[in-house]
This record gives structure tokens, sequence and C-alpha cells, in this order.
């Protein structure tokens, strides 16, 4: 199974603290059952962090998992699972990904394609991933 990695056009974040929630994402064309879904490349400067937010449907085993054990020049601080807007079984819940933008030396950066991917402990790759590109870098 392959995940085609597009690139779009990227936009400038300046602060402390960047959001990525699922409206970020947007759909690619997709083949095999498999959705794509890609946020616009995301810049950071070091020290920053990144929260990255996915929906999830409690109660029906799904979880997000990050892939791939680097990444780059981020440091992974912790995944949470938020409480429903309104508590009903079956509520619409998400998971969010909490990453720190390492130091870099002046006038360099460096990129990682974090991926993530919705299926259930007891299967294998699940068909449905998110990925976004973040650059950190000084000027």
């Amino acid at each position: 199974m392959h995940v085609l990695i597009l690139l779009m056009a990227g936009m400038m974040v300046h602060g402390a603290e960047t959001k990525l929630t699922a409206v970020d994402f947007k759909p690619l064309k997709n083949k095999e059952s498999i959705e794509v879904f890609e946020a616009a490349k995301i810049e950071l400067k070091p020290g920053n962090i990144l929260k990255i937010e996915l929906p999830l449907n409690s109660g029906t085993g799904y979880q997000w998992e990050l892939l791939g054990p680097d990444h780059g020049p981020l440091g992974f601080i912790h995944v949470k699972t938020l409480p429903p807007a309104s508590p009903r079984p079956g509520a619409l819940t998400f998971q969010e990904f909490e990453f720190k933008a390492k130091p870099h030396p002046a006038g360099s950066s460096s990129q990682v394609v974090l991926v993530f991917n919705s299926r259930r402990s007891f299967e294998g790759v699940g068909n449905r991933f998110y990925q976004v590109r973040v650059i950190v870098g000084q000027p």
C-alpha cells in the first residue's frame, strides 16, 4: 500500500503555538479505498509548539497512530484524547498530538512529513491517513 505525499503551497506561522484541526486537512485524489488528507506545510521556529487535533468516534475502537519512529526536527511531547463537547454515547471527540520544534543553528532548517493513520489495534494498517509537512528553522 502506498501513500502519496504531495506538497501543497505553504503558510508561515508566527507565534509560540500552532494548532491544526481536521478542517485544515484537504482530501487528495484517493485510490483503492484509501483516504488521504493533507494540510498545507507548516513552518515553525525552534521552541514553537505544534498541536494536531484529529477527529475520533468514541466507542468504535479506532485510534490515531503517528507513523514512524523519527519525527526529525520535532520532539514528540504527548498524545491525549479530549473529552467530547456534548457527553453522550458515540459523541465525536478528538485525539491531540503535541510536538515541540527542536533548536536549529541560525540559517538552517530541516523538515519532516508527519503521517497519522486511523486504525483499530487488532487490525493492520488502516485506510485513512492525515499528513502534513513541517519545516523547522532559523532565518
